[in-house]
């Protein structure tokens, strides 16, 4: 929860005019909260910025009050969604299988999917982290084809 709106503007202005010229083999993505997020697309426009959303809801429609369906992300233009951020896994009980259906609703809705895994500090003490991630990745990417997964963004987040 941070940046107000004006906050948003100020520093994607500044981030607009700093990436005025393409940088080759880079992709830069914004993703900021939902309320910023129509004015964020309107100071991105069309620069090589892309614009994505920290969370989305498994569920199409329904009554999940607070809850941000694909369809809302799609009418303000995002082009990418978070799923799996470990604040989400760790303060909301998020579990790998709830991060799969996002990934599939993200995939259906031709929304890019930035899947984050990463393994705690205690976990990586225990010489843990190899097992946390590969649990991580094939419980979060179950039956989806090669094609979609290859369309997927991983990032590693250590907790």
């Amino acid at each position: 929860m941070n940046n107000t709106i004006p906050e948003t503007e100020s520093l994607l202005t500044k981030l607009v005019e700093f990436v005025k010229e393409p940088i080759s083999n880079v992709h830069i993505i914004v993703c900021p909260a939902f309320v910023c997020l129509p004015i964020a697309k309107q100071i991105i426009g069309d620069s090589q910025i892309g614009i994505g959303a920290q969370n989305c809801h498994t569920d199409l429609k329904g009554a999940y009050t607070g809850e941000v369906s694909m369809s809302m992300l799609q009418s303000v233009g995002c082009q990418y969604v978070i799923v799996g951020h470990s604040e989400r896994r760790t303060i909301f009980g998020e579990t790998n299988e709830i991060v799969n259906q996002k990934v599939k609703r993200t995939i259906e809705a031709n929304i890019t999917p930035i899947l984050c895994i990463g393994e705690t500090l205690q976990e990586r003490k225990d010489n843990k982290t190899f097992a946390v991630l590969e649990n991580q990745i094939n419980n979060s990417l179950s039956d989806i084809n090669n094609s979609d997964i290859a369309k997927i963004i991983i990032a590693y987040e250590p907790v």
